[in-house]
């Protein structure tokens, strides 16, 4: 006995769902995940919202969302696989080199960089944006400084 009516159609999994087949085991992965933003501008002039997509930067490489299309209050719901490229696989293996050696490797990639843009058929107009330094998040010491 069928639970489902004929017309209701089967649940069909989303192609940028959780299911990462085209993650190396190899690689370490910096996950952001992308809830949503507030409060954006407003780019589109005659319909009175924008349509928002958030770019991410981490060592030279970048990656982009969906854009929201219609709104100043965005909700992706997205998330981020940025490879962590190292220069020796010791620094993701050896405890030794992962406590002492992978906070610096870590420092010489920059910032997490997260922008959001207005698209238009590409992105036109920046919309805010937010640089994050991933030292003081997670290898780093925070250091209090008074000017």
């Amino acid at each position: 006995q069928k639970d489902e009516h004929p017309s209701v159609p089967a649940p069909i999994q989303p192609v940028d769902s959780l299911v990462l087949f085209h993650l190396s085991p190899k690689l370490q992965y910096l996950i952001v995940e992308l809830h949503g933003a507030g409060g954006l501008p407003v780019a589109d002039v005659d319909s009175g919202t924008s349509n928002p997509l958030c770019r991410v930067r981490f060592d030279g490489m970048v990656q982009q969302s969906e854009p929201i299309l219609g709104s100043t209050n965005p909700t992706w719901g997205h998330t981020f696989y940025l490879p962590v490229r190292l220069a020796d696989e010791a620094l993701r293996t050896d405890r030794w080199f992962m406590q002492n050696i992978l906070p610096v490797e870590m420092q010489s990639k920059g910032f997490l960089e997260l922008e959001i843009w207005h698209w238009d058929t590409v992105p036109t107009e920046f919309l805010g944006g937010a640089k994050l330094d991933l030292q003081e998040t997670r290898y780093g010491d925070i250091e209090l400084k008074a000017i």
